[in-house]
C-alpha cells in the first residue's frame, strides 16, 4: 500500500493528528492495534482537557459525548491552610476544561475522520527508510510506503527506537493510583488537588456522580494500596483525602509509574516524533495530553500548509521548524511541573514558608494569577 503519510499510534494524540492532516486532503494510513472500545463503566484513565485544545478539536470537527464528559470551572489547589482557587469567570469563560475517559474521546476523534484516513488494525513489525522515503511492515504481511512516518506509539515507542532516535530523562521515586469511585454528587463542576510532603492527592469530577481520585505515593505504598478490596482501599482513601472528598464507593482503579522523559530529538530517519513518544512529563497539572494536541496543531499547520503549497512538507527544514516551535515549549512545562513535584513534596519548613507566599501572591496579584490561569486553559 502507498500513502503520503503513515501514523503508527491511533491513540488520542495520533488521531488527532490524522484527523488534521486528512481534512487538509492529504492521504494517510492510521495503524493501531486495534479500535477504541468503549468502557462498561468508569474508566480511571481520564484526561483533563484544556479549553484551548477543546477550541482546536472542535475546529477538527470533533463531536465530543457531552453526556459522558465532565465540564469543571473551578480549580482549587491547596496545601494545608494554603489555599489558592481559580475560576472561569475570571477568565469571563463557561469552562476551563472538561473530563473525559481517554477512550471515549479517542473514539470521538477516530467517528471523525475523513475519507483520506485509512486506519489499520494491526502492529508494526519491520521498519526501513531510504531515499524515496519509509517502508513499514505490519504484523499482518501488510507493506506501507510513504514519504514520512509519525511515531505516535506511546512513551515507550517502538518507531522511535527504530529511528534511532534517544531519550533523556528519568524516573520519580513514586506511583500514581488512579481510582474510579461513585461519590455523593459533591463538587461536580470543580476540580481539587492537595499537596502533601508523601505526593498530591486530586479530585477529577466525571458524570453520574462519579470521579476519579489521583493518588501520589511511594512506590510501595502505592502497590499496598492496590492490593486492597474496594471497602478498604475507600476507607483508605477517607483518611489519606481532606475531609471534603465525602463518602465514596470504589468502582475500580489502576496505576503507573511516574517517569519524566523528552526525546533527543524530534526526527530523523525518515521518522519525526509527536505527543509522548517526544515528550512524558509529570501528570499532576494533567498538561499531557495537551502537550500532545498542541504538537498537533503545530503540524497541522505546517505539514499542512506546505502540502497545500505543493511544497515538500516531508523536508527537514520543515521538521526543524517543528523542533523550534515544540521544543522550548515543552521542555518549560516539564520544567515547571518538576518545581512543583519537587517544591511541594517534602517536609522542608523553609519551603514551606515560600509555598505558602507563592499561593498567596497570586491571591494578591490577580493580573498574574489570570495569566497562569490562561496558561493551563491553553489559551
Amino acid at each position: 500500500m502507498k500513502t503520503e503519510l503513515v501514523i503508527v499510534g491511533g491513540g488520542m494524540v495520533g488521531a488527532a493528528l490524522a484527523l488534521a492532516l486528512g481534512r487538509q486532503g492529504m492521504e494517510v494510513v492510521l495503524v493501531e492495534r486495534q479500535a477504541p472500545v468503549l468502557p462498561a463503566e468508569l474508566d480511571p484513565r481520564v484526561s483533563a482537557i484544556s479549553e484551548g485544545a477543546l477550541r482546536y478539536l472542535g475546529r477538527l470537527g470533533v463531536e465530543l459525548p457531552l453526556a459522558q464528559c465532565q465540564p469543571y470551572r473551578q480549580l482549587q489547589v491547596a496545601e494545608g491552610a494554603n489555599q489558592c482557587q481559580f475560576s472561569a469567570d475570571e477568565l469571563g469563560l463557561e469552562q476551563l476544561g472538561l473530563f473525559i475517559e481517554n477512550a471515549r474521546l479517542q473514539k470521538a476523534i477516530w467517528e471523525a475522520l475523513p475519507d483520506e484516513v485509512t486506519p489499520v488494525l494491526a502492529s508494526p513489525k519491520d521498519f526501513h527508510h531510504g531515499d524515496g522515503g519509509v517502508t513499514l511492515t505490519l504484523d499482518n504481511g501488510e507493506v506501507i510506503e510513504a514519504r514520512l512516518a509519525i511515531a505516535a506509539d506511546g512513551a515507550n515507542s517502538w518507531l522511535r527506537s527504530q529511528a534511532g532516535i534517544g531519550l533523556t530523562g528519568w524516573d520519580y521515586r513514586q506511583r500514581c493510583l488512579l481510582v474510579a469511585v461513585k461519590t455523593q454528587g459533591q463538587m461536580a463542576d470543580t476540580t481539587w488537588q492537595e499537596f502533601t510532603p508523601e505526593g498530591p492527592r486530586a479530585w477529577l469530577p466525571m458524570p453520574d456522580n462519579q470521579a476519579v481520585l489521583a493518588w501520589y505515593d511511594s512506590a510501595a505504598e502505592i502497590k499496598r494500596l492496590a492490593s486492597l478490596d474496594n471497602a478498604r482501599l475507600a476507607e483508605e482513601a477517607k483518611r489519606a483525602f481532606p475531609a471534603l472528598l465525602g463518602e465514596v464507593e470504589v468502582l475500580r482503579h489502576g496505576n503507573f509509574p511516574l517517569t519524566r522523559r523528552h526525546a533527543q530529538r524530534y526526527g530523523q530517519n525518515g521518522v519525526w516524533l509527536v505527543g509522548d513518544a517526544a515528550h512524558t512529563i509529570n501528570p499532576l497539572a494533567g498538561q499531557g495530553v495537551n502537550l500532545g494536541f498542541r504538537d498537533v496543531e503545530v503540524l497541522d499547520s505546517l505539514i499542512g500548509g506546505a502540502f497545500a503549497r505543493g511544497e515538500a512538507w516531508w523536508s527537514y527544514a520543515q521538521l526543524k521548524a517543528y523542533a523550534r516551535a515544540r521544543r522550548p515549549h515543552n521542555l518549560l512545562m516539564q520544567g515547571m511541573m518538576d518545581a512543583c513535584y519537587k517544591g511541594f513534596s517534602n517536609r522542608n519548613p523553609l519551603l514551606a514558608t515560600l509555598r505558602g507566599l507563592a499561593m498567596g501572591g497570586l491571591g494578591l496579584a490577580p493580573p498574574l494569577k489570570r495569566q497562569v490561569l490562561k496558561y493551563a486553559a491553553g489559551l
